[in-house]
């Protein structure tokens, strides 16, 4: 069954699998759902989430494995394989600039259609443990949360906002005060 929003014919989309430019597979997550128009712009949007994840920076290179998950669709169970590739933009463009919401596309991303590579071109291997979960963007995302969050309940007056900012290990001007002044006073009271 597709879902439509306004008129566009949406389809979902699972990667099925992830090798590198050499052939060797790599970590993906098994259980992303893709909602896209086409399986090549499902593919990209994998391809740019397992780049942001695995933190390439530049130029990177991966051949993406995407079925068509959509019930009902007569395509349903096809596979599709593309090979997708990113290079840097000269000038970063900036979207819904001006607002809390602002971020950058850095890279142009572009897919073709290619086959699975059965045999890689040299020896393979694989990180140990899971795959990462956040990205470099989300984690400075959820850091200006913070800090807006912070600098809120410091403009309120709230009693013991500098005493968080000491207690979490911030080097704020006003934790710096209050470090010194308590050291003042702890020497004032070995002096006595």
């Amino acid at each position: 069954m597709t879902v439509t929003r306004g008129n566009r014919q949406l389809r979902s989309f699972a990667v099925v699998g992830v090798q590198k430019e050499d052939g060797c597979a790599t970590k993906y997550n098994v259980e992303s759902r893709l909602v896209s128009a086409n399986p090549r712009s499902a593919a990209q949007k994998a391809f740019s989430r397992l780049c942001n994840l695995k933190r390439v920076r530049g130029k990177c290179t991966l051949f993406v494995t995407v079925e068509d998950t959509t019930r009902g669709h007569s395509k349903h169970g096809k596979k599709y394989t593309y090979k997708v590739d990113r290079k840097k933009l000269a000038k970063p463009i900036i979207l819904q600039k001006g607002t809390n919401s602002e971020y950058k596309i850095k890279y142009a991303v572009s897919a073709r259609k290619s086959s699975v590579r059965m045999n890689p071109k040299g020896k393979c291997g694989k990180t140990s443990g899971p795959m990462k979960k956040t990205t470099p963007r989300k984690n400075k995302q959820e850091e200006k949360k913070r800090r807006l969050s912070a600098s809120k309940t410091k403009s309120k007056g709230v009693a013991g906002a500098g005493y968080r900012m000491l207690v979490k290990g911030r080097n704020t001007k006003k934790a710096r005060k209050s470090k010194r002044n308590t050291a003042r006073a702890a020497s004032k009271m070995v002096r006595k």
